[in-house]
């Protein structure tokens, strides 16, 4: 130790002290996430093939074309959402051609497993938007807290009211499921409600560099409703393709907010493959029959991906011809 240097307490350590490990923790909880994954995969099989009958099932094209555009601007409900917080965290109006452009990128990443390609490619592009790469990370994770709040919200509560199934479907995601919900929307009434200036000083450092006032402002979340709505009426045009009557096609609505909410929770799976159709089939089952419920959740699986890379295709073009070089 050196002149001058303060003597440590006995048994300190003058190493510095290392960030706690959290991939062990993920590592750790992934064979759970496996098995939970897996069990409620196989049980939507078991209980699919016991009321299977494939009489009557029928794809209607109108309805299935129709259902295209809402999840598109699904998208770019979200993706505009993701840029308003971030020019609220920043304190500033960021570049909106390179932040949709970031934003469209890393949606394609969602299909890596563990979605670990979404934050990373969001904070790669930071510089592109001239903020740092910590901000860009404490918005994905606002970001995604809300949207599941609002989502969990909309969802259950839609199922409940109008799915004949809603209850069988509840069951089968669990009691945690709303729980879980129920925390993030703790969450988000604290983003909205409490100012940053209160907040801790280690915490401040990591979710703003300008800004002012709480850290989640109220027109994220409502377009995230946006977005939500966007999705149940995507549910709702896929149930009409299968032939569903309008009583059992609303169902749709709040079963395919919550199944893309199962698949991306379940971290195992790219983009929810496997988890998100497991729940569709069973939460319309009861209401268009197992055979048409799982030809639906093929044909939203489908969708989902067409409009995922027609959207980032078409977006990319259109962003290329108004975006301007970058300055030296």
């Amino acid at each position: 130790m050196g002149e001058g240097e303060p003597a440590l307490p006995p048994g300190a350590s003058s190493e510095p002290r290392r960030p706690p490990d959290l991939g062990a923790v993920k590592r750790a909880l992934r064979p759970l996430m496996v098995t939970l994954a897996l069990c409620f995969v196989a049980y939507a099989a078991y209980d699919l093939a016991e009321r299977w009958d494939t009489r009557g099932v029928s794809l209607r094209w109108g309805p299935l074309l129709a259902s295209l555009l809402p999840i598109v601007l699904a998208a770019f409900a979200q993706a505009v959402a993701w840029v308003w917080l971030v020019d609220h965290l920043a304190g500033r109006r960021v570049p909106r051609a390179a932040a949709i452009a970031l934003y469209l990128d890393s949606q394609m990443a969602r299909y890596t497993p563990g979605k670990v390609g979404l934050p990373l490619v969001r904070i790669a592009g930071a510089g592109t938007l001239g903020v740092k790469g910590v901000l860009i990370a404490s918005s994905v994770g606002i970001e995604h807290i809300s949207w599941l709040a609002v989502g969990g919200a909309l969802g259950f509560g839609s199922v409940a009211a109008w799915s004949s199934g809603g209850s069988g479907l509840m069951e089968v995601m669990g009691l945690g499921a709303l729980v879980l919900t129920g925390v993030f929307a703790v969450v988000v009434v604290l983003l909205l409600g409490v100012d940053r200036r209160r907040l801790p000083r280690a915490l401040t450092r990591l979710t703003g560099e300008g800004g002012q006032g709480p850290l989640l402002p109220l027109r994220v979340p409502l377009m995230h409703a946006v977005n939500w709505c966007c999705w149940g009426v995507h549910g709702v045009l896929l149930a009409q393709s299968v032939g569903a009557a309008w009583p059992a096609a609303r169902a749709g609505f709040g079963v395919l907010i919550l199944a893309p909410l199962a698949g991306f929770l379940a971290l195992v799976a790219p983009a929810g493959a496997g988890v998100r159709e497991a729940v569709l089939s069973v939460g319309l089952a009861p209401a268009v029959g197992a055979a048409s419920a799982v030809v639906t959740a093929v044909t939203a699986r489908v969708a989902s991906l067409v409009a995922d890379v027609g959207t980032w295709i078409i977006a990319r073009a259109v962003l290329a011809r108004v975006r301007r070089p970058p300055a030296p």
